[in-house]
């Protein structure tokens, strides 16, 4: 069951947001010291229609400020303090400083992004094919329509335990042409990626963090795992 190491992919969750803010490019960096093979990152858009990148709809959690991303101007965004003077990034700078030194994972945060996102890439050659997810699956879908080799992630809500509405899921990801499934860690086992594995799907299990979690999936033959402990999976990674 287990693959062979560099087989499995180490992706930071928010970039390295254990050593540095997260979803800031000071995480992205760190990802990149860290040996992160993807970075993973939170897409919204502002008053304005830029694409910034953050996982919260609001920046109080982050930052302190009480404000509502899409009823705020880049601009207003961009005096805010996301942690060690970090600004938040807009979608056009993550690419331009890290387009062709890492992978990415999007996460679509919230719905009319679709069009926007693939009209930035378009203008890019990436380092790694990138990988795109939302729980809105129907937002998601709309990549499908605009370019059918983008590989799509079918991101599953941590809520859902169910082994057998989840492998549902996966025989309507198959019709759908996802390239993944993207499921909470707790979720998987030996049972579960053979059934993925079988309907020639990856398997990305998000987000783990602890030891014996990190380790276990390894053993299951995991495709991916995504973390805030970039140094920690990397390690277990190089140690198994």
């Amino acid at each position: 069951m287990s693959k062979e190491k560099n087989e499995i992919l180490i992706i930071g969750h928010r970039g390295a947001s254990k050593v540095a803010p997260e979803n800031t490019l000071l995480a992205f960096e760190k990802s990149i010291e860290l040996k992160a093979d993807y970075i993973e990152f939170d897409l919204r858009k502002t008053k304005d229609g830029e694409v910034v990148i953050i996982h919260d709809s609001n920046t109080i959690r982050t930052t302190g400020y009480d404000g509502e991303v899409r009823d705020m101007m880049l601009s207003e965004l961009k005096q805010i303090d996301f942690g060690d003077g970090e600004r938040i990034p807009t979608l056009k700078e993550l690419v331009n400083s890290f387009g062709n030194r890492i992978g990415f994972l999007f996460d679509f945060a919230t719905a009319g992004l679709a069009e926007d996102v693939v009209k930035i890439l378009k203008h890019h050659e990436l380092k790694e094919k990138p990988v795109f997810s939302s729980f809105i699956t129907s937002e998601i879908l709309k990549l499908r329509e605009i370019d059918k080799e983008l590989r799509l992630g079918y991101l599953i809500i941590k809520q859902e335990k169910s082994k057998k509405r989840i492998m549902k899921t996966v025989d309507k990801a198959v019709k759908n042409q996802f390239y993944s499934m993207n499921l909470y860690f707790d979720v998987i086992d030996k049972e579960m990626v053979r059934y993925v594995h079988n309907s020639n799907l990856k398997i990305y299990a998000w987000t783990v963090n602890e030891r014996n979690d990190i380790k276990n999936l390894i053993d299951l033959g995991v495709d991916a795992i995504i973390t805030d402990d970039v140094l920690l999976a990397k390690e277990l990674l190089d140690a198994n």
